[in-house]
């Protein structure tokens, strides 16, 4: 299916997995998480849980768009969500430059916000919505890996 853009991005939802192609650009994380609630709402996700995952999106594809690409070659991410038993596995898979948000340290939130580094507060955040979060360097590629456990 191509969106009504009629661009390059792809979304290929079945039963319990969504994948999404879309080109390195920011207005099309809406095209992402626009995607991910037809998606969870028609495999019924709580609300609360899929507010946190859109979130990640966000925050994910926004760090990725932003300070990922350093030439003006097309560029596209793959976005994938598959409903496991008890959880949901979000992938994310870009050719940016080598980059792993979980090195980053923890910034220190007793801080008040004008004693704090400036970053970082984004992938804090994704840190404490998900049960699991991982990231991999593959050939040219990064692949970030979240887990949320589904309640019963």
């Amino acid at each position: 299916m191509v969106n009504n853009k009629g661009d390059k991005s792809r979304i290929k939802a079945q039963a319990k997995l969504l994948k999404i192609t879309i080109p390195g650009r920011l207005e099309e994380i809406d095209t992402v998480k626009n995607s991910f609630a037809d998606f969870a709402s028609q495999v019924e996700i709580d609300n609360s849980v899929s507010r946190k995952i859109k979130m990640a999106f966000d925050e994910l594809l926004n760090n990725t768009i932003s300070y990922g690409y350093k030439d003006d070659n097309e560029h596209f991410i793959e976005v994938g969500v598959e409903l496991l038993e008890g959880r949901l596995r979000i992938t994310i898979e870009d050719d940016a430059i080598p980059f792993n948000p979980l090195s980053k340290e923890t910034p220190n939130t007793s801080l008040g916000m004008e004693d704090r580094e400036i970053g970082g507060l984004g992938i804090h955040l994704v840190r404490k919505m998900m049960d699991e979060v991982t990231y991999k360097r593959g050939i040219d590629k990064n692949l970030i890996t979240l887990i949320k456990y589904l309640d019963d």
